[in-house]
């Protein structure tokens, strides 16, 4: 039986060059018993042409591929038994963009979204259906460049842990990555931090002047459908 390897989130390697030297050597000693999928968000670090000129990848399916269209939508809106209209469905599919995750939560809240502003209204629902506890931990950790225990604990959030898990219901769109590689997601981050600044400089000062390790620089993020390489 053939093997398939998924890896994701690839976007954050550090160092892409000797990761592309390092997949080249293993899909070559490996052969035709394991198939190489990986994930990321910008193609711009692998040797692309390369690759397909040396017949190892088989093809890339990209950002436009993955959006949800009017038929994705509305078989989305049937499977979670949410009554919407075709109006509705082509406002909400323009609201998001077609990213999937997002179109899925728009589903979910009672009611439809629409406008301009259907992200940050969408951030919003999520924001205001979380504890008290757990939105001071989201508006408190939303500038660090990952959520991880050790980051959490150093700026105070010793129970980091628990309420990493309590938000599970919602973890797909709150947050991208597993693990130590947490981060919180590009449309929830920017919710998060104009939240952080509509609350005036004593909140935002606060978080800023939480452990030096800790202080970094507002996270910037992009959406988590990019390209997807499919190696022989």
């Amino acid at each position: 039986a053939r093997t398939t390897l998924f890896i994701d989130q690839l976007h954050y390697m550090r160092e892409p060059d000797r990761f592309s030297q390092f997949l080249q050597r293993a899909v070559s000693k490996c052969g035709e018993g394991v198939r190489w999928v990986l994930g990321a968000r910008d193609p711009a670090p692998f040797p692309i042409e390369c690759w397909m000129a040396e017949g190892i990848l088989e093809g890339t399916v990209d950002a436009e591929a993955l959006r949800f269209n009017l038929h994705d939508v509305a078989r989305a809106a049937a499977r979670m038994n949410v009554e919407r209209t075709h109006k509705q469905i082509k406002e909400l599919l323009e609201c998001t963009g077609g990213w999937p995750m997002g179109v899925m939560f728009a589903l979910r809240g009672e009611t439809p979204l629409s406008g301009p502003e259907s992200s940050a209204e969408l951030s919003r629902r999520v924001f205001d259906g979380r504890s008290e506890r757990e939105q001071q931990f989201l508006l408190s950790t939303c500038l660090l460049p990952s959520v991880n225990s050790e980051l959490c604990a150093a700026a105070g959030w010793v129970d980091a842990p628990d309420l990493l898990v309590s938000m599970q219901d919602d973890a797909p769109y709150i947050f991208v990555g597993t693990g130590e590689a947490l981060q919180y997601h590009e449309v929830f981050a920017q919710f998060l931090q104009a939240t952080l600044k509509n609350r005036g400089a004593v909140a935002l000062g606060a978080v800023l002047e939480s452990p030096p390790r800790c202080s970094r620089s507002w996270a910037r993020f992009m959406r988590p459908y990019c390209f997807i390489l499919a190696f022989r």
